[in-house]
């Protein structure tokens, strides 16, 4: 069997920019049996993404990959200086665990600021986000020919950050796609995004500006605002090809103001009464065999088995959004088919026997 690798979240950002620095910082690995302070990371970047594959881990680093750090124990942020302006860098974090195994995060595309542009030192955070609203604050940018209290900052908002990402698209005539929250405002370092729809991904960035006109970019993320409400249950479980110990359980397809319907979730169980599966902490608590579906996404249809012929069963199901709400369905009542004869009793007797 094969030892388990450590495994890393997707958390790998920009948290420093100028014309010839980067910083950036990730979350800690995991690893099931060595502790997250002797975990070591391996940090590497280059001009091409196709060379931070697996070899770049190794001791003899592939020529045009360049280590920012070598195996460093609990390392989770770093930085590289010496940059050219306005030069997109890639780079990767590699991380080994006590036995040797290895896991890569990356890599991932950052791109230097242009000569004469504010310097970056900090990343947006984000903050009181709720079903139709996100804070942003960042820090404020320096620059040799401004004034901190005279900086601009915009801050624009698109469907990817890939769109934002794009200077071209974010400092002049906004591109397709790009929407300005707030234009060029002197000193700004924070700002609250309304009128979200729930449960929707929003891409959002900040773009700096100094008197000679020059632009910096702070890093854009992709932010969700929090989802609330339970999907609409579909219509109630309907039975088809009932035999004596099988059937077929069906239901109507739910739906989400959020969770598209191939990404809802189903449980089903059943119960012998209705009582006992008619809310969601029941449901929840059971096991097998009355847990007869565990989260399945776009499921509306189950092959049931395991039944006792001739039995009262009541079936109901839940759904589950991608946020973890939960509606319920109505327990619905079947019986199993039942094939067996009548067991006869004894022998006819007769009686009261007359000639007649």
């Amino acid at each position: 069997m094969l030892a388990p690798v450590p495994t890393f979240s997707n958390y790998f950002v920009l948290i420093s920019r100028s014309q010839s620095t980067l910083g950036f910082e990730w979350e800690p690995a995991r690893d099931f049996q060595t502790a997250s302070a002797d975990l070591e990371y391996k940090v590497v970047y280059s001009l091409d993404p196709l060379l931070l594959d697996d070899t770049a881990a190794d001791s003899s680093t592939p020529t045009g990959v360049m280590v920012i750090n070598d195996w460093t124990p609990a390392l989770t942020t770093t930085g590289i200086t010496g940059l050219s302006a306005l030069t997109s860098y890639f780079a990767a974090v590699f991380v080994r665990d006590a036995d040797g195994n290895i896991a890569k995060l990356g890599p991932r595309e950052f791109i230097t600021s242009q000569v004469g542009a504010p310097i970056i030192s900090s990343p947006i955070v984000y903050s009181n986000i709720t079903t139709t609203g996100i804070d942003m604050s960042w820090g404020a940018a320096s620059d040799v020919t401004t004034p901190t209290n005279q900086i601009e900052y915009r801050v624009v908002q698109a469907q990817t950050t890939a769109i934002l990402s794009d200077l071209s698209n974010v400092s002049g005539t906004p591109g397709t796609g790009v929407h300005i929250l707030q234009d060029w405002t002197t000193g700004l370092n924070q700002f609250s995004v309304t009128g979200l729809n729930s449960g929707t991904d929003y891409a959002l960035a900040v773009v700096a500006r100094g008197v000679v006109g020059v632009t910096s970019l702070y890093d854009p993320h992709l932010i969700r605002t929090l989802d609330l409400s339970a999907p609409t249950v579909g219509s109630d479980i309907v039975y088809s090809n009932v035999a004596t110990t099988s059937l077929t359980a069906s239901w109507g397809a739910a739906s989400d103001d959020a969770t598209s319907p191939a990404q809802l979730q189903y449980k089903l169980v059943r119960s012998s009464t209705a009582t006992a599966i008619d809310s969601i902490a029941e449901i929840q608590s059971l096991s097998a065999p009355n847990l007869v579906m565990n989260w399945t996404a776009n499921a509306t249809s189950y092959p049931v088995t395991g039944l006792s012929q001739g039995q009262i069963y009541y079936f109901n199901y839940l759904v589950r959004d991608a946020a973890g709400n939960i509606a319920i369905g109505n327990p619905m009542r079947i019986v199993s088919a039942d094939t067996a004869a009548p067991a006869v009793g004894g022998a006819i007797v007769y009686s009261s026997i007359a000639e007649t």
